[in-house]
């Protein structure tokens, strides 16, 4: 229930989720979270906010490092939520280094229908490919979004998909691509409840 909320606030309200999620993280310290692959899961969320604002790397790796040496089982969405804060701390912090665990986590993701963790997993996957210079990678990444949103009838992913391939031309530009798929990016997800993202 904690994760489904988190989800949705997460795009529709960041305020709200991190100001939400501060009496989550009380309880977990205060019962302590080394026995619990979902308060694990939960932590290294929770560390995306200190990256994402771009203030606080140091308490978000902190959080992450823990998380790791606690050991989240790498067969559960917890460790699917440990890799997407994981990789969005490496796009926001300059670590812009290849995941050797991507096709697993992929796998993984499309196995446990995390379609949420899944789709930023890959979102920032496809970043940091496209900030490395790598086009071809990160358009790749780009249809396994695609793909992603057709398997699960979902449309977060798909417009996510959107935002990584007009970035994409984007970075390398590529500008009549980026009218294209910025017009259809921005047609479809209109329709959405994703306005956040245009």
């Amino acid at each position: 229930m904690i994760i489904h909320k988190g989800e949705a606030l997460a795009t529709v309200n960041p305020e709200r989720f991190f100001i939400d999620s501060q009496f989550m993280v009380k309880v977990f310290i205060r019962y302590g979270v080394q026995n619990s692959n979902y308060a694990l899961g939960l932590l290294s969320s929770y560390s995306v906010f200190f990256s994402w604002l771009g203030f606080f790397f140091k308490t978000a790796n902190r959080n992450l490092e823990l998380c790791n040496r606690l050991a989240i089982s790498k067969e559960t969405i917890s460790w699917l939520q440990y890799k997407f804060a994981v990789k969005m701390f490496d796009y926001f912090s300059g670590k812009w280094q290849e995941d050797p665990e991507y096709e697993y986590t992929y796998n993984l993701g499309i196995q446990k229908g995390a379609v949420w963790e899944l789709t930023i997993y890959l979102l920032y996957t496809g970043f940091i490919f496209a900030e490395k210079g790598n086009i071809t990678k990160s358009l790749f990444v780009a249809s396994k979004l695609f793909e992603a949103s057709d398997y699960f009838e979902n449309s977060h992913a798909r417009a996510q998909g959107y935002r990584l391939k007009s970035y994409s031309y984007l970075k390398f530009r590529k500008l009549k691509d980026v009218i294209i798929v910025t017009t259809e990016g921005i047609h479809y997800t209109g329709k959405t409840n994703h306005i956040a993202m245009l």
